[in-house]
């Protein structure tokens, strides 16, 4: 629950940053910064995809027939005699990794919408089941509330407690970047910091 709605709402005159709060927030502001430069990150924002690691945007999962003649030559030239496909593995730098015999793992070199992707491999006879990648567990995030060339407003979360199962308590700061380099604290709720 939001801070601001359990309590009386009142004007914050002084918001005190703690020493160590510096790091984890200039880095967020990084993140944002780059991810605000990014090809990829602009299609990320342009179809709504949020991702809470970087694997779900750079990997996914493929069972295969092992002896479908397009698969052996994807495989072993990087191209498979299939115009549409081979469009998908040009477009996308689409990279094979040997997981077992039928199973592989596909790299994408820049971050996509992998479930879009994996809705396209299976129209393939050869591709028997495709699925992106999905994370295990949670941790600190960032998620972009909105954006334009002069001003990104994002939610940074730092999670902590038994992350690996989901964290158990989490603190929020919503944030305003203005293209001039100024940073507005927008509101800071949640759990209290450790």
């Amino acid at each position: 629950m939001d801070f601001y709605t359990n309590q009386e709402m009142e004007e914050l005159l002084e918001i005190e940053f703690k020493e160590y709060h510096f790091a984890p927030i200039l880095a967020a502001l990084q993140t944002v910064y780059l991810d605000s430069i990014s090809t990829a990150s602009s299609d990320i924002r342009k179809y709504n995809v949020h991702a809470l690691c970087p694997e779900q945007l750079h990997k996914s999962l493929i069972t295969v027939d092992t002896t479908s003649e397009n698969f052996n030559s994807w495989k072993a030239y990087g191209f498979s005699d299939n115009l549409k496909l081979d469009l998908l593995i040009d477009e996308h730098k689409l990279q094979l990794d040997s997981l077992r015999e039928e199973q592989y793992l596909i790299h994408t070199e820049t971050g996509i919408n992998q479930e879009s992707l994996v809705r396209e491999l299976v129209k393939f006879p050869f591709i028997n089941k495709a699925q992106s990648v999905n994370c295990i567990g949670d941790g600190s995030q960032i998620e972009i509330v909105y954006f334009n060339p002069d001003f990104i407003q994002l939610i940074y979360s730092y999670g902590w407690g038994d992350c690996p199962s989901g964290c158990i308590s989490r603190h929020y700061w919503e944030l305003g970047i203005y293209g001039s380099g100024v940073i507005e604290l927008i509101s800071e709720s949640g759990n209290e910091l450790p």
